[in-house]
């Protein structure tokens, strides 16, 4: 919880923290948010803040493919509400991967 002057100010989440790629972090975002929040906001910020390298659009791709394949994942435990999810996501990366080599 970060507190500041006029009370809270911001939570953080830190159930899944690790360190990592930014590519993950934006992919992951993309997947679950970016119907109701905008993918475009996040990657601005990213940029802001560091250098994300020339090659950061094909890590992306491959991230949102793993993140696709950690969805069909939890669907072997009997939660299947994912799929659908998984299936455009991947459909969406190979697409987006294929393209860039």
């Amino acid at each position: 919880m970060l507190v500041g002057h006029g009370g809270l100010r911001g939570l953080i989440d830190f159930e899944l923290c690790r360190g990592g790629d930014p590519a993950y972090d934006v992919a992951t975002w993309d997947v679950y948010f970016r119907d109701t929040l905008r993918t475009a906001w996040l990657l601005e910020g990213y940029r802001e803040a560091a250098p994300v390298g020339d090659d950061f659009d094909l890590r992306l791709g491959l991230c949102r493919l793993l993140v696709a394949i950690r969805l069909v994942a939890h669907s072997s435990a009997g939660f299947t509400g994912f799929l659908p999810l998984a299936e455009r996501t991947m459909t969406e990366g190979v697409d987006a991967v294929g393209r860039m080599l």
